[in-house]
């Protein structure tokens, strides 16, 4: 990946922590558990993501936001439930995609 200095220097720095989170935890200290990679399609959000999961040995899990969202009551929260409930359990990257502001916009939430 070609990547800035500032964003090459980030990227180092978590996969540091991670691979150091053991020492990290028995000194008291928290790791940084979530990322919000934002930018326009095409800047390499998804590829950042499994590179990074790549480098940890950890499994990478792409989910699509409209593949979650349903309209019949019940069944958007049963497979994020799913979602969420796998990642407790098993290690890895869980990487949103779509999830935007366009998806937002569709729905009200008053």
């Amino acid at each position: 990946m070609v990547l800035s200095e500032s964003l090459k220097l980030k990227i180092d720095r978590i996969l540091l922590e991670q691979r150091n989170a053991e020492r990290i935890e028995h000194n008291g200290l928290s790791l940084v558990e979530k990322l919000i990679l934002v930018g326009p399609p095409g800047t390499g959000k998804t590829m950042t993501a499994a590179a990074l999961a790549g480098e940890l040995g950890f499994l990478f899990s792409k989910f699509r936001l409209d593949g979650l969202i349903s309209k019949y009551l019940g069944e958007t929260a049963a497979k994020l439930r799913l979602v969420f409930e796998a990642s407790e359990n098993t290690l890895g990257v869980y990487f949103f995609d779509e999830f935007d502001g366009s998806w937002c916009r569709t729905w009200s939430f008053k």
